[in-house]
């Protein structure tokens, strides 16, 4: 069980004894032209802070919040600074926090109009604000959610460097000092346990997740006009009327000892209810409350609450909830174990064998951030026969982003309908791109090694030997579920004969048509000399891209001429790619014979302008001169483990 937190009143702040400074960084800064360090105060009364104290009642700053600033010169009427970030330097105990940024160079003199917002807007237009107050929070009013806007300060001398290692007594003697207004309201929910009201049915284990329902939009996308800290804040994008609390305390029972109460709380961070709208105080507030395998579900009439709460901004709701009807809980907990993409997820599809679509999480940025996502079915009426169905089944899983859509699949617990808990279900986003070379079910070989005549490098069809249909090669061998091996021949005798095999992937068909994106690639390569080798001849690679169809052979190439350097071989290749990504240097000779199944060094490169229809395309070469008699020799690079992401710009 948690700490208890003790009741002493809304809002009350911690009365200590001296200062505790928190993450000080020595601070020594001449006033002069170039880059200098500036800060201000914000805080010293109770309404500006951010997170629920140990006490449950009174809140400060944390020491991860950051600030946004604007000053307006008030002669020029623009802006010095728009919204520049200021962190954390020093926390008050009375609620009061000391922010310091450094700028590129010191502001002008003159008077100015400060503005500031917590935390910094996702976009401003003017001086309207946007933020976004996310539907799943952590119950502890933390992460940025608590959204506040200061009031504006004006005629207000220029922010002066900080000159000493004692910046916050220098901030709150000579500088600018903020007093902040909650734009949201918060509600304090905790769950009685006393002969009065025995509303804890859950015995000894604590509750981790609270879902609530309300009869407006309590999330979602808001702005507010900065130069006005009594403005209401607007609803101006997606909203919804449900969140969901992912406790990051779990929280117990409140019970008494005499007369005093211990108690557990847990918070919410809604929009303001829509000031004049009283029809909502008909509504009610719907509150279900998880344990590790039990919930309970409460219902309270708004009106009752009304009464003395009408949900304004930067105030207060205590809410009671009624948790003595207990059943047992039925959850899909899907936990997040990482994106290969490279790009950020924005929906998440799940389909069933049939194709139909038996969910969607559309809020892909909640479920990253706290890593898990809770698909609840105890209070579905046909909750049962949902869960059966679902029970053991393999679902395919779809991710779409920006520029891609990926898949793969999941296998469901078989218990899920039967046993009583959250069923752990793993969600890992898969590369653009990946072959481990499993796909190859028959074994094939296109090598035409050692035999002069058959010179040339024929390109073939993969389809047939591999469950992914469009990969092409010449000079090549595959062994099923291993890896394949690329070919690069010299013949020398009076003469020069040279062939190079190649290795083609399909397209790159996850990507969404139109799409144009630089493409990160990373393979194992392995290399073994056949015969014939001389260790002063170089061994490369050069690999890139190309758009030509998957529907015919690609030859490699042939040539009847004496090369002697790694540039002079990379040129002669290079009309096979639209576009050259790679070109290493000597790779050097790992086995003393062929090998399919070891472990590899692993290349990568990166390449730009990517689409739907790009393929990627390695070309073993060789830079072996001319010699008046034979000097044969086969070189070979191993491929495996290709991965394909997008990078992120």
């Amino acid at each position: 069980m948690v700490a208890k937190k003790y009741i002493l009143h809304i809002l009350t702040a911690l009365m200590l004894i001296s200062c505790i400074r928190e993450d000080v960084n020595d601070v020594n800064i001449e006033n002069h032209t170039g880059p200098v360090t500036v800060g201000f105060v914000a805080g010293g009364a109770q309404k500006t802070r951010t997170t629920i104290d140990d006490n449950g009642i009174s809140t400060s700053w944390s020491p991860e919040d950051k600030v946004a600033l604007w000053a307006l010169n008030e002669e020029t009427q623009s802006f010095s600074l728009n919204k520049q970030m200021f962190k954390m330097y020093f926390r008050h105990p009375e609620s009061r926090g000391y922010f310091t940024s450094t700028l590129n160079a010191a502001m002008a003199d003159g008077n100015y109009t400060y503005y500031a917002t917590y935390p910094t807007p996702t976009s401003v237009n003017g001086t309207t604000a946007t933020f976004n107050l996310p539907d799943v929070q952590d119950g502890q009013m933390g992460g940025g959610v608590a959204i506040m806007v200061a009031e504006p300060q004006t005629g207000k001398a220029a922010l002066s460097a900080l000159t000493n290692t004692n910046a916050s007594d220098e901030i709150f003697d000579n500088g600018l000092h903020l007093n902040m207004h909650h734009k949201m309201h918060a509600l304090r929910m905790f769950i009685p346990h006393i002969p009065t009201k025995e509303y804890y049915g859950f015995g000894n284990e604590e509750v981790v997740r609270i879902d609530l329902a309300l009869p407006w939009n309590i999330a979602g996308t808001i702005s507010t006009d900065i130069s006005d800290e009594e403005a209401a804040p607007v609803l101006t994008g997606n909203g919804s009327q449900y969140m969901s609390l992912l406790l990051k305390n779990p929280i117990g029972a409140t019970t008494a000892n005499g007369n005093t109460y211990a108690y557990d709380y847990a918070y919410a961070s809604i929009i303001p209810a829509p000031i004049g709208d009283t029809n909502i105080y008909n509504g009610e507030l719907v509150a279900e409350v998880f344990t590790s395998t039990k919930a309970a579900k409460t219902t309270i009439s708004l009106s009752n609450l009304s009464s003395t709460h009408t949900f304004a901004a930067g105030h207060i709701t205590p809410v009671i909830l009624n948790c003595s009807k207990v059943v047992d809980r039925h959850a899909i907990r899907l936990t997040w174990m990482g994106n290969n993409l490279g790009e950020d997820i924005n929906t998440i599809y799940f389909y069933d064998a049939t194709g139909a679509e038996v969910y969607r999480i559309n809020d892909v940025a909640s479920f990253v951030s706290t890593g898990i996502h809770d698909v609840e079915y105890t209070f579905v009426e046909n909750k049962s026969e949902i869960l059966s169905s679902l029970a053991g089944q393999t679902l395919t899983v779809k991710y779409e982003s920006d520029n891609a859509i990926v898949s793969n699949t999941i296998t469901m617990p078989t218990t899920l309908a039967t046993e009583v808990k959250c069923h752990e279900v793993g969600i890992t986003v898969p590369y653009l791109f990946f072959e481990d070379f499993t796909s190859i079910h028959t074994n094939f070989e296109f090598d035409d090694k050692r035999v002069a005549s058959l010179m040339s490098a024929d390109g073939h069809l993969l389809n047939d030997y591999m469950s992914v249909s469009g990969w092409n090669g010449a000079h090549i061998k595959g062994v099923a579920g291993q890896s394949v091996r690329v070919n690069v021949r010299h013949q020398s005798t009076l003469g020069v004969t040279r062939s190079n095999g190649r290795l083609d992937t399909p397209a790159i068909s996850t990507l969404k048509s139109g799409a144009k994106v630089k493409l990160k690639v990373t393979f194992d390569m392995g290399a073994y000399v056949d015969s014939g080798y001389d260790s002063g001849n170089d061994v490369f690679l050069v690999a890139g891209t190309h758009t030509s169809s998957e529907s015919s052979a690609l030859d490699g190439v042939t040539d009847t001429k004496a090369f002697s350097s790694v540039d002079d071989d990379a040129t002669r290749v290079a009309g096979v790619f639209n576009n050259v990504a790679l070109k290493t240097g000597n790779i050097p000779n790992n086995f003393t014979n062929d090998s399919f199944n070891s472990e590899f060094p692993t290349y990568s490169f990166t390449v730009d302008g990517c689409g739907a229809t790009t393929r990627l395309c390695w070309v073993p070469c060789c830079s072996q001169g001319t010699f008046l008699t034979s000097n044969n020799a086969h070189y070979y690079l191993y491929f495996d483990n290709i991965k394909i992401q997008i990078v992120r710009e």
